[in-house]
This record gives structure tokens, C-alpha cells and sequence, in this order.
């Protein structure tokens, strides 16, 4: 197992930044995490910017990822 911190924008208007840890065994997915936080419909970034895709396996990306950021998904160019 592995703890990560998810920071989670825009989570509560009172607190625009939130935290959550969260172990995740081997093979878990950015899809795994993101449900099971209860964070559908945001995405999972890295510090430095870098998207996860929800099929990436982020028990093998989370010693490189540091903090983790949980942005909501954004629909442009309607």
C-alpha cells in the first residue's frame, strides 16, 4: 500500500482547497481512486501539470506524482 494526498479544488466554497489521503494498493487506477473518494467528474493531474488518463496505474506513478491535484472536468470548444 501507498498514501497519497489528493488536493481537491474548488471542493467547498469556504475552503477552496481540500485534502485527502488515500492508500491505494498495487494496480490501483486513476478511475479506482477518483470513485472510490467520491471525486466523479474531476480529473487527477500531477504537480508539474501532466494529466493522469483514468486507465493509468497510479500505484506505479505515485512515487514520481508527489501531491496530487483533483480538478473538475471542464467540456470547451462547444
Amino acid at each position: 500500500m501507498k498514501s497519497v494526498t489528493i488536493v481537491v479544488a474548488g471542493a467547498n466554497e469556504a475552503a477552496p482547497l481540500t485534502a485527502r489521503d488515500v492508500s491505494i494498493p498495487p494496480g490501483t487506477t486513476v478511475r479506482q481512486v477518483l470513485q472510490n473518494a467520491g471525486l466523479n467528474g474531476y480529473l487527477l493531474r500531477s504537480e508539474d501539470g501532466q494529466f493522469f488518463a483514468e486507465n493509468d496505474n497510479l500505484y506505479q506513478r505515485a512515487d514520481t506524482a508527489g501531491k496530487i491535484f483533483a480538478v473538475p472536468r471542464m467540456e470547451v470548444g462547444r
